[in-house]
């Protein structure tokens, strides 16, 4: 498993791409992952297991075209 951390959000980003983002990378449920990302909104950094490298970097990429940061 791998561990990815989503910590900012900017203005505009694409919420609902990320959200749909989040579900599909880190194998969560919708309504799991739209209370991350709403998490996330509100300041709190949030932490996801990955099942590996590729998933990581998938997140990654995605994540960040939508307007967030992920470490």
């Amino acid at each position: 498993m791998v561990q990815a951390q989503i910590t900012t959000i900017e203005y505009g980003a694409r919420v609902v791409s990320l959200i749909l983002a989040v579900k599909e990378h880190a194998d969560v449920s919708l309504s799991e992952a739209r209370q991350m990302v709403e998490r996330v909104i509100g300041g709190e950094p949030v932490s996801l297991e990955l099942r590996d490298e590729r998933s990581f970097k998938a997140l990654k990429e995605a994540a960040e075209s939508f307007g967030a940061r992920v470490q």
